[in-house]
């Protein structure tokens, strides 16, 4: 199956971070350039999906969170233009699986360190902060969204989610041990990512 992953575009949260202390993590939507973002992103998936065999099954998976949905609903509508020949079907499948990783309070505990020395601690692959997930959780998550996926029949998945989840996911489809997960680059918003499974 051939995967295309992509970030959900720039939301208020990536360019005001005290937003996380006034809603909820998974109530953030996007900002106008994420919504650009998420246009651009949807013709490049059309024209990844066009590219590809003549008949095919097209299985569009997206995280719960408000900024994922945003990110989909704008994609699938560059997928199923009326005015072009769409050659697939294409199912939407929405899941809290690939949410992005629970914070917690790490949130207030990052912003009591300023440098980037004194907060890389709060990031060790296997810490769990109160109330969130660590990144092995995470990993878990990834795993089981993973292994469902390969029952799905479908040529082709597209999937937008969240930066550290797609980290996770990375570190398992391109075989990355713990040690080197820090070398998987972050994520941009709406960056396209092709893999196969």
């Amino acid at each position: 199956m051939k995967l295309l992953i992509t970030r959900h575009g720039q939301s208020e949260g990536n360019i005001n971070k005290s937003v996380y202390f006034k809603m909820p993590d998974w109530s953030v939507p996007l900002t106008e350039k994420g919504k650009e973002q998420a246009n651009l992103v949807g013709v490049e998936i059309y024209n990844n999906i066009i590219d590809s065999n003549d008949s095919y099954k097209c299985l569009l998976v997206y995280s719960s969170y408000i900024r994922a949905k945003q990110t989909t609903e704008i994609i699938e509508k560059q997928l199923t233009q009326p005015w072009l020949w769409i050659p697939y079907s294409l199912t939407k499948f929405e899941t809290p699986l690939i949410r992005e990783r629970e914070w917690g309070k790490l949130r207030e505990e990052f912003e009591k360190y300023k440098t980037i020395e004194e907060r890389n601690h709060l990031f060790d692959f296997y810490r769990r902060p109160d109330g969130g997930e660590s990144f092995a959780d995470c990993h878990q998550r990834a795993f089981i969204f993973l292994n469902w996926l390969k029952t799905q029949v479908a040529d082709t998945a597209v999937i937008v989610s969240h930066g550290e989840f797609i980290k996770t996911m990375l570190m398992i489809i391109d075989n990355v041990s713990v040690e080197d997960f820090d070398r998987i680059p972050n994520v941009e918003n709406c960056e396209l990512i092709t893999r196969n499974i």
